[in-house]
Protein backbone atom coordinates (compact mmCIF):
# COMPACT_ATOMS: atom_id res chain seq x y z
CA UNK A 1 0.00 0.00 0.00
CA UNK A 2 1.39 3.80 -0.71
CA UNK A 3 2.23 5.99 2.21
CA UNK A 4 0.23 9.33 2.10
CA UNK A 5 2.76 11.05 0.66
CA UNK A 6 3.61 8.35 -2.53
CA UNK A 7 0.02 9.14 -2.65
CA UNK A 8 0.46 13.06 -2.71
CA UNK A 9 2.74 12.84 -5.51
CA UNK A 10 1.08 10.69 -8.01
CA UNK A 11 -1.57 12.71 -7.87
CA UNK A 12 0.50 15.56 -8.37
CA UNK A 13 2.24 13.99 -11.33
CA UNK A 14 -1.68 12.86 -12.83
CA UNK A 15 -2.52 16.11 -12.09
CA UNK A 16 0.28 17.90 -14.25
CA UNK A 17 -0.20 15.73 -16.87
CA UNK A 18 -3.78 16.37 -17.44
CA UNK A 19 -2.37 20.17 -17.56
CA UNK A 20 -0.31 19.23 -20.33
CA UNK A 21 -2.59 17.68 -22.30
CA UNK A 22 -5.36 19.91 -22.41
CA UNK A 23 -5.87 22.81 -24.77
CA UNK A 24 -7.78 26.07 -24.46
CA UNK A 25 -10.32 25.16 -27.54
CA UNK A 26 -13.48 27.60 -26.71
CA UNK A 27 -15.76 26.00 -29.46
CA UNK A 28 -15.74 22.50 -31.75
CA UNK A 29 -14.93 22.98 -35.88
CA UNK A 30 -18.36 22.56 -37.38
CA UNK A 31 -17.23 18.78 -39.17
CA UNK A 32 -16.60 17.62 -35.45
CA UNK A 33 -20.11 19.00 -33.95
CA UNK A 34 -21.89 17.11 -37.35
CA UNK A 35 -19.72 13.97 -36.56
CA UNK A 36 -21.49 14.12 -32.72
CA UNK A 37 -25.07 14.90 -34.09
CA UNK A 38 -24.99 12.27 -37.16
CA UNK A 39 -21.71 9.57 -36.38
CA UNK A 40 -20.10 8.11 -38.96
CA UNK A 41 -17.45 6.39 -37.05
CA UNK A 42 -19.41 3.09 -37.09
CA UNK A 43 -18.85 2.62 -40.97
CA UNK A 44 -15.57 3.60 -41.12
CA UNK A 45 -14.77 0.96 -38.70
CA UNK A 46 -16.44 -1.47 -40.60
CA UNK A 47 -14.43 -0.37 -43.76
CA UNK A 48 -11.18 -0.53 -41.58
CA UNK A 49 -9.35 -3.71 -41.96
CA UNK A 50 -6.31 -5.51 -41.62
CA UNK A 51 -5.23 -4.98 -44.86
CA UNK A 52 -5.26 -1.59 -45.03
CA UNK A 53 -4.60 -0.88 -41.49
CA UNK A 54 -3.40 2.30 -41.92
CA UNK A 55 -6.45 3.86 -42.59
CA UNK A 56 -6.60 7.91 -42.55
CA UNK A 57 -9.83 8.11 -41.88
CA UNK A 58 -9.33 5.99 -38.59
CA UNK A 59 -6.14 8.27 -37.61
CA UNK A 60 -8.53 11.26 -38.53
CA UNK A 61 -11.37 9.64 -36.07
CA UNK A 62 -8.26 9.77 -33.84
CA UNK A 63 -6.94 13.32 -34.27
CA UNK A 64 -11.08 14.64 -33.98
CA UNK A 65 -11.53 12.52 -30.98
CA UNK A 66 -8.45 14.36 -28.98
CA UNK A 67 -10.32 17.74 -29.76
CA UNK A 68 -13.35 16.59 -28.58
CA UNK A 69 -11.61 15.46 -25.05
CA UNK A 70 -9.80 18.46 -24.49
CA UNK A 71 -12.58 20.62 -25.37
CA UNK A 72 -14.42 18.96 -22.66
CA UNK A 73 -12.21 19.23 -20.09
CA UNK A 74 -12.92 22.77 -19.66
CA UNK A 75 -16.76 22.71 -20.98
CA UNK A 76 -19.90 20.76 -20.11
CA UNK A 77 -21.11 18.91 -23.21
CA UNK A 78 -23.13 15.70 -22.62
CA UNK A 79 -23.29 14.68 -26.77
CA UNK A 80 -19.85 14.86 -27.61
CA UNK A 81 -18.72 13.15 -23.98
CA UNK A 82 -21.28 10.25 -24.88
CA UNK A 83 -19.86 10.10 -28.16
CA UNK A 84 -15.93 9.95 -27.68
CA UNK A 85 -16.70 6.97 -24.93
CA UNK A 86 -19.37 5.13 -27.86
CA UNK A 87 -16.11 5.97 -29.95
CA UNK A 88 -13.80 4.09 -27.62
CA UNK A 89 -15.70 1.12 -26.76
CA UNK A 90 -16.69 0.56 -30.76
CA UNK A 91 -12.91 1.08 -31.74
CA UNK A 92 -11.92 -1.43 -28.78
CA UNK A 93 -14.72 -4.04 -30.80
CA UNK A 94 -13.36 -3.73 -34.13
CA UNK A 95 -10.08 -4.40 -32.91
CA UNK A 96 -10.31 -7.50 -30.70
CA UNK A 97 -12.74 -8.83 -33.38
CA UNK A 98 -10.81 -8.19 -36.30
CA UNK A 99 -6.93 -8.01 -35.10
CA UNK A 100 -5.14 -10.29 -33.68
CA UNK A 101 -2.94 -8.78 -31.18
CA UNK A 102 -0.75 -11.44 -30.11
CA UNK A 103 0.27 -12.45 -33.57
CA UNK A 104 3.92 -10.92 -32.56
CA UNK A 105 3.60 -9.63 -29.12
CA UNK A 106 6.66 -7.78 -29.04
CA UNK A 107 6.69 -6.50 -32.48
CA UNK A 108 5.00 -3.12 -33.53
CA UNK A 109 1.26 -3.13 -34.94
CA UNK A 110 0.81 -1.38 -37.96
CA UNK A 111 3.00 1.60 -36.34
CA UNK A 112 1.10 4.77 -38.17
CA UNK A 113 -2.38 4.22 -37.22
CA UNK A 114 -1.09 2.76 -33.58
CA UNK A 115 0.39 6.21 -33.10
CA UNK A 116 -3.36 8.22 -33.44
CA UNK A 117 -4.96 5.45 -31.59
CA UNK A 118 -2.59 5.30 -28.69
CA UNK A 119 -2.42 9.27 -28.76
CA UNK A 120 -6.25 8.96 -28.16
CA UNK A 121 -6.10 6.53 -25.70
CA UNK A 122 -4.00 8.09 -23.51
CA UNK A 123 -5.60 11.34 -23.76
CA UNK A 124 -9.00 9.21 -22.68
CA UNK A 125 -7.43 8.10 -19.96
CA UNK A 126 -6.44 11.19 -19.09
CA UNK A 127 -9.02 13.96 -19.90
CA UNK A 128 -12.20 11.74 -19.42
CA UNK A 129 -13.52 12.89 -16.60
CA UNK A 130 -17.06 13.79 -17.07
CA UNK A 131 -18.34 10.08 -15.93
CA UNK A 132 -18.01 6.71 -14.27
CA UNK A 133 -15.66 5.20 -16.83
CA UNK A 134 -12.65 3.76 -14.67
CA UNK A 135 -13.19 0.64 -16.17
CA UNK A 136 -13.38 1.88 -19.63
CA UNK A 137 -10.19 3.29 -18.65
CA UNK A 138 -8.39 0.37 -17.58
CA UNK A 139 -9.94 -2.64 -19.11
CA UNK A 140 -10.02 -0.98 -22.90
CA UNK A 141 -7.83 1.79 -22.89
CA UNK A 142 -4.80 0.37 -20.81
CA UNK A 143 -5.22 -3.27 -22.75
CA UNK A 144 -5.29 -1.49 -26.27
CA UNK A 145 -1.45 0.35 -25.54
CA UNK A 146 -0.11 -2.39 -24.12
CA UNK A 147 -0.98 -4.36 -26.78
CA UNK A 148 -0.25 -1.84 -29.61
CA UNK A 149 3.30 -1.67 -28.06
CA UNK A 150 6.27 -3.67 -27.27
CA UNK A 151 7.32 -3.83 -23.81
CA UNK A 152 9.88 -0.98 -23.59
CA UNK A 153 12.64 -2.59 -23.88
CA UNK A 154 16.35 -1.50 -26.27
CA UNK A 155 16.53 -4.90 -27.14
CA UNK A 156 13.53 -4.88 -29.07
CA UNK A 157 12.96 -3.02 -31.99
CA UNK A 158 12.75 0.48 -30.45
CA UNK A 159 16.08 1.22 -31.88
CA UNK A 160 15.00 0.90 -35.03
CA UNK A 161 12.65 3.06 -35.15
CA UNK A 162 12.29 6.96 -36.20
CA UNK A 163 12.36 9.60 -33.59
CA UNK A 164 8.69 10.80 -33.74
CA UNK A 165 7.48 6.91 -33.50
CA UNK A 166 10.00 5.83 -30.66
CA UNK A 167 8.24 8.90 -28.82
CA UNK A 168 5.01 8.70 -29.91
CA UNK A 169 4.33 5.05 -28.58
CA UNK A 170 6.51 4.72 -25.74
CA UNK A 171 4.52 7.94 -24.19
CA UNK A 172 1.48 6.41 -24.18
CA UNK A 173 2.54 3.30 -22.79
CA UNK A 174 4.59 5.01 -19.70
CA UNK A 175 1.47 6.78 -18.80
CA UNK A 176 -0.79 3.89 -18.85
CA UNK A 177 1.75 1.37 -17.03
CA UNK A 178 1.77 4.55 -14.11
CA UNK A 179 -1.46 4.35 -13.60
CA UNK A 180 -1.87 1.03 -13.95
CA UNK A 181 0.58 -1.40 -13.56
CA UNK A 182 3.77 0.58 -12.19
CA UNK A 183 5.72 -2.60 -11.14
CA UNK A 184 5.77 -3.59 -14.74
CA UNK A 185 6.71 0.08 -15.94
CA UNK A 186 9.60 0.06 -13.46
CA UNK A 187 11.06 -3.16 -14.48
CA UNK A 188 10.72 -2.10 -17.95
CA UNK A 189 12.18 1.19 -17.76
CA UNK A 190 15.27 -0.35 -16.12
CA UNK A 191 16.75 -1.53 -19.09
CA UNK A 192 17.52 2.34 -20.65
CA UNK A 193 14.59 2.85 -22.89
CA UNK A 194 14.68 6.33 -21.17
CA UNK A 195 18.34 6.96 -22.49
CA UNK A 196 17.13 6.31 -25.94
CA UNK A 197 13.78 8.47 -25.44
CA UNK A 198 16.10 11.39 -24.61
CA UNK A 199 18.24 10.41 -27.65
CA UNK A 200 15.70 11.41 -29.84
CA UNK A 201 14.47 14.73 -28.02
CA UNK A 202 18.11 15.53 -28.41
CA UNK A 203 17.42 14.99 -32.37
CA UNK A 204 14.22 17.13 -32.81
CA UNK A 205 15.69 20.06 -30.12
CA UNK A 206 18.56 19.80 -32.57
CA UNK A 207 16.65 19.96 -35.84
CA UNK A 208 14.54 22.07 -36.40
CA UNK A 209 13.43 20.10 -40.02
CA UNK A 210 12.16 16.94 -37.62
CA UNK A 211 10.17 19.25 -35.24
CA UNK A 212 8.54 20.50 -38.01
CA UNK A 213 7.37 17.22 -39.81
CA UNK A 214 6.42 15.44 -36.44
CA UNK A 215 3.11 16.72 -36.62
CA UNK A 216 2.04 16.31 -32.96
CA UNK A 217 5.76 17.41 -31.30
CA UNK A 218 4.43 19.52 -29.14
CA UNK A 219 1.77 17.37 -27.43
CA UNK A 220 4.24 14.97 -26.50
CA UNK A 221 6.65 16.96 -25.68
CA UNK A 222 4.29 18.51 -23.32
CA UNK A 223 3.61 15.23 -22.12
CA UNK A 224 7.32 14.23 -21.91
CA UNK A 225 8.81 17.88 -20.06
CA UNK A 226 5.98 17.61 -17.50
CA UNK A 227 6.06 14.11 -17.19
CA UNK A 228 10.23 13.76 -16.08
CA UNK A 229 10.18 16.98 -14.47
CA UNK A 230 7.36 16.02 -12.05
CA UNK A 231 9.38 12.61 -11.64
CA UNK A 232 12.76 14.27 -10.96
CA UNK A 233 11.45 17.04 -8.71
CA UNK A 234 9.99 13.68 -6.19
CA UNK A 235 10.91 10.52 -4.28
CA UNK A 236 8.33 8.09 -5.72
CA UNK A 237 9.49 5.08 -5.16
CA UNK A 238 12.21 3.89 -7.39
CA UNK A 239 12.03 6.00 -10.11
CA UNK A 240 13.96 8.92 -8.90
CA UNK A 241 16.71 6.87 -8.94
CA UNK A 242 16.32 5.47 -12.52
CA UNK A 243 15.89 9.14 -13.93
CA UNK A 244 19.09 10.27 -11.60
CA UNK A 245 21.03 7.71 -13.41
CA UNK A 246 19.76 8.99 -17.02
CA UNK A 247 22.51 11.64 -17.60
CA UNK A 248 21.03 12.44 -20.91
CA UNK A 249 17.77 13.19 -19.87
CA UNK A 250 19.75 16.03 -17.18
CA UNK A 251 20.40 17.73 -20.62
CA UNK A 252 17.35 17.48 -21.52
CA UNK A 253 14.81 19.12 -18.83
Amino acid sequence: MRSSLETLIRNIIIRKIEFALQENIEALPPSIENEIKTPEFPDKLKNWSKEEPDNREIQSLCDNAVTILQYCSRHKNDAASKYVTEFVKKLHEKLITDFDFNNQPEQFHWTEVSKGITRFLATYISLANFEDNAEIKHSICHEIISKMTPPLSPKLPWTYKSSDTIISLSLPRVYTYFLYDEDTLKEEVKDGIFRIVGEQYSNLHDNEELRDNFEYYKYYDSLYTYYMAAIKDTRLLNYRKIYDDNDNNDKIL
